[in-house]
């Protein structure tokens, strides 16, 4: 998944970017670029955030079934918790950062005036972007080392369990 991820991350990065650079020549483009741009953009970052929430999710939910059928300690849950916490910190930061743009961008192309804030704006949630997405990266990245930490936990203690001395030693206990 981490390398998933960065290919999704770098598309929208570079999305993100010619969206920037199509409003700033909206003149020469035309601004419906720029806004065609802007969704295609907002829609991939959607994409991106549910993707992500499903394999938080879906390893989360993995974990727990391992840990208990493994009758391992419980460890692993509350650090998969913790990382899908601040996962969602992150898309906090990132639905701001959106909605504070497409505002901004909206107040522009309604009313021609707002330049500054959108521009801005933009500024802001390009350098954010980068930034959360770097935390989303080693957020996913820790998970993944998490889940096969698990299961490779959760293995062993299946085939201690199932070993034919431990098999032998409950037909004699």
């Amino acid at each position: 998944m981490p390398r998933i991820f960065v290919s999704l991350a770098v598309s929208q990065l570079l999305l993100l970017l010619g969206s920037a650079a199509a409003g700033l020549f909206a003149v020469a483009l035309g601004p419906d670029r720029h806004v065609l741009l802007a969704v295609l953009t907002l829609l991939l970052s959607c994409l991106i955030q549910v993707v992500c929430f499903t394999y938080l999710t879906v390893t989360g939910k993995m974990i727990v079934q391992a840990v208990h059928l493994g009758r391992m300690e419980m460890e692993p849950i509350e650090r998969s918790k913790s990382l899908k916490k601040a996962w969602m910190r992150c898309l906090g930061m990132l639905i701001v950062l959106m909605v504070t743009v497409i505002a901004t961008g909206a107040e522009v192309f309604r009313s021609g005036e707002g330049h500054t804030w959108h521009l801005l704006a933009t500024c802001a949630t390009l350098i954010a972007h980068f930034a959360v997405l770097w935390l989303e990266f080693g957020i996913i990245g820790r998970n993944a080392a998490l889940v096969t930490e698990t299961l490779a936990a959760y293995q062993r203690r299946r085939s201690d369990r199932d070993s034919p001395l431990v098999a032998q030693s409950r037909v004699n206990g």
